[in-house]
This record gives C-alpha cells, sequence and structure tokens, in this order.
C-alpha cells in the first residue's frame, strides 16, 4: 500500500471511529490526513470506498494478528484448544475493546454488514480455513478425529459463527467476559465435536 494511501486510510479509521460512517466526510478526513479534499479523492472515488478500503486493511490485520497468535501457541507447545483461542481472541478481542473506546462501533459494524459483506465474506472464508488447517494438522498428529459426521471445515464453522455471535452479544461485554466467554466457548465446541481415540 503507498503511503498517501495508507494515510488516508489510517486518518479515515480515525474519523469513522471518532463520528461514525454516516457523520463522517471526506473533508475530515482530508483534514484528518492534512490534505485537501481534491487529495483525498486522487486516491478514492467516494466516502463508501474509502470505508471499504479501511474494512479491508482492518480485516486483513486482523487476520493477521490472529494467525500470528496461533502459530506463536503451536511454536510454544499450547494444546489445540489453546491454539484456537489464541487465534479467535486475536481476531475478535480488539473489535470488542473498541466497543469500549468509541461510540461509533456497532454503526459502524451495521454498515461493514451492508457495504463491505464481500469483504467481509473473504476474511471469514479466510479464518475458517485456517482453523480448519490446523485442526487437520492435529487430528492427524494428537490422536483425535472429528466425531462422526462432524468434518473440520464444519467445526471452524462453528467456532467462527460462535465468535462473531459472542462479539454482538447485547449487552456488548467487557473485554475481560469476552475473553472468558470465548475461552469456554472453545472448550465446549471441541468437546463436543472431536474425540480421543482409543
Amino acid at each position: 500500500m503507498s503511503g498517501g494511501r495508507s494515510s488516508l486510510i489510517n486518518a479515515a479509521r480515525s474519523v469513522f471511529l471518532k463520528y461514525g460512517f454516516r457523520q463522517s466526510s471526506l473533508v475530515l478526513v482530508a483534514e484528518e490526513a492534512g490534505l485537501t479534499r481534491q487529495g483525498v479523492y486522487h486516491h478514492f472515488k467516494s466516502k463508501e470506498e474509502l470505508f471499504l478500503a479501511v474494512v479491508d486493511d482492518a480485516l486483513n490485520r486482523l487476520s493477521e494478528k490472529g494467525i500470528a497468535a496461533a502459530d506463536l501457541a503451536e511454536t510454544n507447545g499450547a494444546m489445540l484448544e489453546e491454539i484456537l483461542f489464541a487465534q479467535l481472541d486475536a481476531r475478535y478481542s480488539g473489535i470488542v475493546k473498541q466497543y469500549e473506546k468509541f461510540s461509533h462501533v456497532q454503526e459502524l459494524i451495521d454498515e461493514n454488514s451492508v457495504l463491505g459483506r464481500e469483504i467481509v465474506q473473504k476474511y471469514l472464508r479466510i479464518l475458517q480455513q485456517s482453523i480448519a488447517k490446523r485442526l487437520r494438522a492435529h487430528i492427524s498428529a494428537d490422536k483425535i478425529d472429528p466425531r462422526q459426521g462432524v468434518t473440520c471445515e464444519q467445526i471452524a464453522q462453528y467456532l467462527v459463527a460462535a465468535a462473531r455471535g459472542l462479539k454482538r452479544a447485547i449487552p456488548v461485554p467487557s473485554e475481560k467476559k469476552f475473553k472468558a466467554d470465548l475461552r469456554n466457548m472453545v472448550a465446549v465446541i471441541l468437546a463436543g465435536s472431536l474425540q480421543y481415540e482409543k
């Protein structure tokens, strides 16, 4: 990503978090970035296009952060449950933390569901594929099997759907409660989906 585009995305992220999507404007982003409105238009044709760039950048960062956390847990010899918790925690806890800091996060998530549906789906597929791949690796190495009729892809889908549901709970959980609930949810889904070979 070029420096100018990257700077605009960072400025836009800040503006969207502060004002929400509806009250944000390219003028506010330009002011935050120290540019003219024409400077913003050089990179983005509309507020919606800029919002989608912010969403794509944020989800890419969260995806990389989740994979890195799982890799680190795996390198440190953690069990499968802790590895998957680490990946989902790194992927979703940052979003929950934003709820505590900014009043417009729910509006941004709702807007993202409309405008950024394809981007969200892309990163959900990446997350589910990453989890399914880890499950397959551990199943062959750790003498565990999915219960009859359950695939690694389904387990990954259950884990991601449950984590997303926890993130959107009403009232919004504190980061501490989210982590505790996420840890329990991973344990329950894995216990119900996997069995150890005898």
